[in-house]
C-alpha cells in the first residue's frame, strides 16, 4: 500500500515537472518579443548632441558633420578627436592619410553610441563616436606646410625636455606663424634672403 501511494506521488511530481516544463518553454518566445521591444525602444533613445544642436539625434543613427579639425588626443581611455565644434571619439588606424593638420576642414560621418566611463563601476554612457573621416579643404597650416617645406628650426637650453612637450609647441608656433601676416611675411624674406 505505501508503495503505491509513494509511485503515485512520484508520478504526479513528474507530471507537475513536466508541465512546468512545458509553460516555461511557451513562455520564452513571449519574453524574448518582449527583449525585442524592449531594445528598440532603447535604440530609439533621443540625445543631444553639440554637433546636432538645433535636432535630436538617436542611438545608431549615422550623421555626418563639417568640422574644424584642432587635434588627436590619446593620452585617455579614449581617443579623442577634437574640432572646433567639440569632439569626437574616434576609432580609426591614424595613418599619413588621415594625420590632419590644425585648421583643416573634415567630413565626419558618425553616430551616437555606448561608451563605458572608467573608474567607479564603469558607468554607462553615451556618445559621438566618429567612424570614417576625409579632408575636404586645406586650413592654413596645410598650407603653410606646402610653401614651406623645411621644418622650423628652434633653440633651446633645457636640459630634460620630452619630444612629447616639445611637439605641442612646434605645432602651436607653426599654428600662429601659419595664422599671422606679420610672421608668414618674415619668413618669406627670410627664406628669399637664404636663396639669393
Amino acid at each position: 500500500m505505501m508503495k503505491n501511494i509513494l509511485s503515485k506521488v512520484l508520478l504526479l511530481t513528474f507530471f507537475v515537472l513536466c508541465s512546468c516544463k512545458k509553460e516555461e518553454l511557451n513562455k520564452k518566445p513571449e519574453e524574448s518579443s518582449t527583449n525585442k521591444t524592449a531594445k528598440n525602444k532603447e535604440s530609439k533613445k533621443i540625445f543631444k548632441s553639440d554637433f546636432r544642436p538645433n535636432q535630436k539625434t538617436e542611438l545608431g543613427e549615422i550623421y555626418e558633420n563639417r568640422v574644424e579639425f584642432i587635434d588627436y588626443n590619446d593620452d585617455g581611455d579614449y581617443s579623442l578627436m577634437n574640432v572646433k565644434e567639440g569632439s569626437f571619439i574616434y576609432n580609426w588606424e591614424r595613418t599619413k592619410n588621415n594625420d590632419f593638420c590644425r585648421g583643416d576642414i573634415l567630413s565626419v560621418k558618425w553616430k551616437m553610441d555606448s561608451i563605458w566611463i572608467a573608474g567607479d563601476g564603469e558607468t554607462l554612457d553615451f556618445t559621438e563616436i566618429g567612424f570614417e573621416v576625409k579632408k575636404i579643404e586645406d586650413g592654413k597650416v596645410s598650407k603653410f606646410r606646402k610653401k614651406y617645406k623645411e621644418p622650423l628650426s628652434y633653440h633651446h637650453n633645457y636640459e630634460e625636455r620630452t619630444d612629447w612637450f616639445f611637439d605641442k609647441i612646434y605645432l602651436t608656433v607653426e599654428y600662429y606663424i601659419a595664422n599671422s601676416k606679420m610672421f608668414c611675411l618674415i619668413i618669406m624674406k627670410t627664406l628669399k634672403s637664404n636663396i639669393a
